[in-house]
């Protein structure tokens, strides 16, 4: 049994399931290397840089493709990968209670564009190509960063650098997809459109920006977004059964008022995301691989 295949069987995924997911995973991992080797100069001895972005929705297999990865390129082409979520970055509640009161009380809620701290993202990549730093945490259940004690050390340089979180690679949208409102929750609580507008922008700038420097970008294409919220609460589950005694754990109706933060997105990356990224791994509704598109077409 390989080591990525035992990786995969160690978070409690079925022998039959792990060992096709590898399959796919494996054939994404040629691509990125063929991607990767086009990038190096012969005449430069030293190997570049190089910017792996992962996207999906919640609950879609980021963070266990994001584990399996660093395994995958260590035995195909002996290079050292590394990364984080995202989601490690965001900004602390102090900072997003001061943007809820300054632009829009839902900024409160951790996720959307605006709410991480895209300064301390390109800190720690730098970091990881110079083995030098820490990788930030965030405590879900206390919605806040964790203290810096706790923050992982990084102690080797790598050739890759993986960073995955939901709303990587997303484009922002037309002024008039911002008209009316997708749900409930903007209904109710953005009836004028601020909030969604506020992070349309930052799709515009600050994000589009920070995208840019990324050299290939994976996405985990979900078959719809009705399947987000059994994703999402399978992860609260799980979450619920690591530490039965944590708190701030959602039940089901705190959950569904959360998915709401993210579905005009996450509807829009469904829509816009095929032909943007450089691979997208087909998911059907059991967390399953069931397709491949890759730029060099493998």
């Amino acid at each position: 049994m390989s080591n990525a295949l035992s990786l995969l069987i160690s978070e409690k995924i079925p022998e039959q399931a792990a060992r096709n997911l590898l399959h796919w995973y494996e054939r994404l991992v040629d691509d990125i290397i063929e991607n990767y080797n086009r990038k190096q100069k012969p005449e430069i001895t030293q190997k570049g840089k190089f910017l792996l972005a992962i996207s999906g929705s919640q609950g879609s297999g980021k963070s266990t493709l994001a584990y399996v990865l660093p395994e995958i390129f260590r035995q195909k082409a002996n290079l050292i990968a590394d990364g984080f979520s995202l989601d490690d970055c965001y900004k602390t509640k102090a900072e997003r209670m001061a943007m809820a009161r300054k632009i829009h009380p839902l900024f409160l809620t951790r996720g959307v564009p605006g709410t991480h701290d895209l300064s301390l993202a390109e800190k720690v990549i730098d970091s990881l190509f110079t083995g030098q730093g820490r990788i930030p945490a965030f405590e879900k259940s206390k919605d806040d960063r964790a203290d810096e004690s706790a923050w992982r050390k990084i102690s080797v340089a790598v050739d890759i650098v993986i960073v995955e979180g939901w709303c990587m690679g997303c484009p922002p949208e037309s002024e008039d997809a911002l008209i009316l409102p997708v749900n409930e929750l903007e209904a109710n609580e953005d009836p004028d459109g601020k909030w969604r507008r506020e992070i349309n922008g930052q799709l515009e700038e600050n994000y589009r920006t920070f995208f840019s420097k990324f050299d290939y970008l994976a996405s985990l294409l979900a078959p719809g977004f009705d399947v987000v919220f059994a994703w999402r609460k399978l992860q609260e589950e799980k979450l619920r059964e690591k530490n039965p005694n944590e708190e701030g754990l959602m039940g089901d109706a705190q959950l569904s008022r959360f998915i709401q933060h993210y579905e005009r997105l996450t509807r829009h990356m469904l829509r816009t995301l095929p032909g943007l990224s450089d691979a997208e791994l087909q998911l059907n509704r059991q967390h399953g691989i069931i397709g491949l598109r890759c730029s060099s077409k493998i």
